[in-house]
C-alpha cells in the first residue's frame, strides 16, 4: 500500500511513466483507456489532481490508481465534525499567517536595516511558515487581542478578495 508520502504527483507520475509537460504537470497514457497525451496529473494541494481528455470518469481512475496501489485508500474521518472542526481551524490558522506575514513584510519596509527588530519580524515569519496552527494558538493564548485583530484583518482583505472576484466575473459576463 502506497503512502501519502509516495502518492505525491511527481512520485505518482515517475510510478506512470508520465512526461513532465510543465511546472507540476505530467501527461502521459490513461491508466483507464490507455489512450497516449490524454491523461493529465497535476500537484494538488492536498492530492494530486487527475484527469483524461478522452473522458474517462475521476473516480474511476483514482479507484485504478488504487488498485494498483499508487494511491493510498481513502481514509474516511472516525468522527466528521471533529475533521471539519479541524479542517476550519486550520483554514483559519492559514489566514492568520497570511495576516502575520503581511504585517511582518510592511513593518520590515518601514525598518532601516540595523533595527533590532528585524531580526524578530523575520524569525516570527519563519514560525508562521513552519507552523501556523501551534502559532496561532500561542498568539490566542499570550496575545489574544493582537491574535483577534490579526485575523479579523485577515477576514475583511478575504471578503474584499472574493467582492472584487465577483465583479470581475460580473463585468465579464455582462461584456
Amino acid at each position: 500500500m502506497a503512502t501519502a508520502a509516495e502518492a505525491r504527483a511527481s512520485d505518482l507520475a515517475a510510478r506512470l511513466g508520465l512526461h513532465q509537460a510543465g511546472r507540476g504537470v505530467w501527461r502521459g497514457a490513461c491508466p483507464i483507456c490507455g489512450g497516449s497525451r490524454r491523461f493529465q496529473l497535476r500537484e494538488g494541494d492536498r492530492a494530486p489532481l487527475v484527469w483524461c481528455f478522452g473522458g474517462c470518469d475521476r473516480q474511476a481512475i483514482l479507484a485504478e490508481l488504487r488498485r494498483r496501489n499508487l494511491l493510498p485508500d481513502r481514509e474516511r474521518p472516525a468522527n466528521p465534525e471533529a475533521a471539519r472542526r479541524e479542517h476550519e481551524r486550520r483554514r483559519e490558522a492559514e489566514g492568520f499567517r497570511r495576516a502575520g506575514e503581511l504585517l511582518a513584510e510592511a513593518a520590515l519596509a518601514e525598518l532601516p536595516a540595523h533595527d533590532p527588530a528585524r531580526a524578530d519580524l523575520v524569525e516570527l515569519q519563519a514560525r508562521l511558515r513552519l507552523d501556523p496552527v501551534a502559532e496561532m494558538d500561542w498568539w490566542r493564548r499570550n496575545k489574544p487581542q493582537l491574535a483577534a485583530a490579526m485575523l479579523e484583518a485577515w477576514r475583511k482583505h478575504e471578503r474584499r478578495l472574493r467582492r472584487r472576484t465577483w465583479d470581475f466575473v460580473r463585468a465579464v459576463e455582462g461584456a
